[in-house]
């Protein structure tokens, strides 16, 4: 069957060309537009559905809180910390538990484990019991750079 319809749109298009004449009829290229349409839409929902996450879900109904403000307290949280450059924040969930990632550059003077341990607990403490958050599964740190302005120079070194 699948043999016999192959055969024949080879012979339609060698002979008179209905599948070129399908392909440029006017009602053929509004459900292709129509269809990009569609398609851009729920592109556009996906999208904006996942810039708001659930935070609580009980019998009186459910709790919502967008990304951005969820970023910018962890913001102020770094902030507070001391730390210099911004960070670049990413939240995700995964199985009904946010996960963040934080990237951001060390000074050169702050050891690493110090630094990310301060941070994770700050950000626990913040997340969890000032806002009330209670679903948070990981707090990962990236250290994308060094900060080396706080390097003292080789003068100075050998001074001391």
């Amino acid at each position: 069957m699948l043999g016999d319809f192959y055969n024949w749109l080879l012979t339609q298009l060698q002979t008179d060309g209905v599948i070129y004449c399908l392909v440029t009829s006017r009602y053929f290229l509004w459900f292709i537009g129509l269809m990009a349409v569609y398609v851009l839409i729920k592109i556009a929902l996906r999208s904006a559905k996942k810039t708001i996450l659930c935070l609580l879900d009980n019998e009186s109904g459910k709790v919502f809180i967008k990304k951005s403000v969820l970023k910018e307290t962890i913001r102020e949280a770094c902030e507070s910390l001391g730390m210099q450059s911004r960070p670049r924040i990413d939240i995700f969930c995964k199985s009904k538990k946010i996960n963040i990632k934080i990237s951001f550059n060390i000074p050169s003077d702050q050891k690493l484990p110090e630094v990310s341990t301060r941070l994770q607990k700050h950000l626990h403490i913040v997340l969890a019991d000032d806002i009330g958050i209670k679903n948070i599964d990981k707090i990962d740190i990236v250290i994308t750079g060094i900060n080396r302005s706080n390097i003292p120079d080789i003068e100075d070194i050998e001074k001391t």
